[in-house]
């Protein structure tokens, strides 16, 4: 029995849910209870062991329960030492009291397992690549080594985000490091041509979505058709 419970929760609890499954023969025929976790909690002797269930069913303890039902046991049940369901339990009651900070951590651990790639520095060819095809589209921008920079200017750093594949036009293209959409047919010098795709990086800019930038193999086909 916990300080949070006595027995008259308990015994209120059972006299509830005791109405609860007789006012549903009413309305199903012959309904079952499944032995499942959940129809363990609603036992009072379980109720006193575990203490209040937060959000009834769907309580922090679940998480614990499937780490119990995920052990190994080797159907030796009985030998398992009693040290792992209180320490269960305590990490249940843990969770429950600080529900708020634990699914903050949670969510934090979740957004930077969907983080798109690392910042790597790349190699001053790619740099001077980038930079280069950014000015041939008559776009301002700075090298980052060339100091002082304008306030507001757009500064390209040697820094970038390594990806594994890009989407264009609301999702209707994609292009990739992997097959099969790792060959691009693109333009250069006014003549088309395909190549594969090496590495795919995003430069990070300040105020303004990332720029990407495509490092690419071209292939060479050295038995042209008369006319390409």
């Amino acid at each position: 029995m916990t300080s949070m419970v006595c027995d008259g929760h308990a015994g209120r609890f059972y006299n509830a849910y005791n109405r609860y499954c007789e006012s549903s023969k009413h309305l199903f025929n012959n309904p079952r209870v499944k032995t499942n976790h959940h129809y363990a909690l609603h036992i009072p002797e379980q109720l006193k062991l575990w203490g209040p269930m937060m959000g009834v069913a769907e309580f922090a303890g679940e998480r614990t329960i499937g780490l119990l039902q995920r052990v190994t046991t080797n159907r030796k049940i009985s030998e398992l030492h009693g040290t792992l369901m209180r320490k269960c339990q305590e990490k249940q009651k843990l969770i429950a009291r600080h529900a708020n900070v634990w699914e903050e951590g949670e969510e934090k651990r979740k957004g930077e397992g969907r983080r798109m790639g690392n910042l790597i520095e790349v190699e001053e060819a790619v740099f001077e690549g980038m930079l280069g095809m950014l000015r041939s589209q008559g776009i301002s921008v700075r090298d980052y080594q060339r100091l002082p920079h304008p306030i507001g200017g757009w500064v390209l750093n040697n820094q970038a985000l390594t990806v594994r594949g890009l989407v264009f036009n609301d999702k209707k293209q994609r292009v990739s490091v992997m097959p099969p959409n790792n060959v691009i047919y693109y333009k250069q010098n006014r003549k088309m041509m395909y190549g594969w795709i090496k590495s795919i990086y995003l430069f990070p800019r300040i105020g303004a979505p990332p720029t990407p930038g495509i490092l690419i193999n071209p292939i060479i086909n050295h038995y042209p058709l008369p006319g390409y």
